[in-house]
């Protein structure tokens, strides 16, 4: 595209410059100064020389340009470097300092990381506690969960449900597969091992008003209603009312 002829109007003296609102050179320049009221010796400069002055300066322009894009160029490339690195320049007595920025902070919506510094502060307090009771929901879950499966496979060994659904917890948190399932099956050993000893060997009579024989129903009709173990069941019966009473009795007959 060939560049917008100009003319240049050389040897032009001015008597007055004005300055007004709609002007009719828009994009016209003019250098001022102010004369010293004592030359001391100087001639004053000739219009013809001014003008040459002028022509060599705007020379030297493009220099000038191409100098200040280079410039521009190299801070861009060292402002990426220390986006990259994570640094920040920091200016304190006149000098520049460069400082680790300090890790982003994020948090958690629908299972998208957010930058919380891009989260207005309201609505970023608001968010914060609902993703708490959210955690907490999740971790109620989780436990609601765990004991359910504490239970399915450890339903006669001692402990109570939070007991057994820690130990749970902790034989699922074995990162090796093979050790997990052998700490597993160990535990299911152990707990076939209790339930044996609870079966009837041989027959006996015994009246149904027996005070253990009523513990042991109430116990085992407990643990079939709530869900829980034996063991959890015969403890719940035994802390007040009929259950702590045939305890008692039981107890006074031994």
């Amino acid at each position: 595209m060939p560049s917008e002829k100009r003319n240049i109007i050389k040897g032009l003296v001015l008597d007055e410059v004005s300055h007004v609102d709609v002007p009719a050179n828009n994009g016209s320049m003019v250098v001022l100064w102010k004369r010293a009221t004592d030359m001391k010796g100087g001639d004053p400069m000739k219009p013809e020389d001014l003008v040459k002055r002028l022509e060599e300066l705007e020379s030297m322009v493009p220099k000038l340009e191409t100098s200040l894009k280079a410039a521009e160029y190299k801070n861009k490339k060292m402002m990426d470097a220390m986006e990259e690195a994570g640094m920040d320049a920091e200016e304190t007595d006149d000098k520049m300092k460069l400082k680790k920025r300090a890790d982003p902070e994020y948090i958690d919506i629908d299972g998208e990381k957010i930058l919380k510094s891009a989260v207005p502060l309201p609505l970023l307090a608001r968010l914060e506690k609902q993703s708490k009771e959210l955690e907490d929901v999740k971790k109620a879950a989780e436990m609601v969960d765990l004991k359910k499966r504490a239970v399915e496979n450890m339903p006669n060994m001692a402990g109570t449900d939070d007991e057994k659904a820690a130990l749970m917890k902790s034989v699922e948190s074995i990162a090796d597969q093979s050790t997990r399932e052998a700490v597993l099956k160990s535990l299911k050993a152990a707990d076939a091992a209790v339930a044996k000893s609870f079966k009837e060997i041989g027959t006996q009579n015994v009246n149904d008003t027996d005070a253990s024989v009523r513990l042991e129903k109430m116990a085992k009709e407990k643990a079939a209603a709530d869900g829980i173990s034996y063991h959890s069941a015969y403890a719940e019966i035994t802390k007040s009312g009929e259950g702590k009473k045939l305890a008692a009795e039981v107890q006074s007959k031994n």
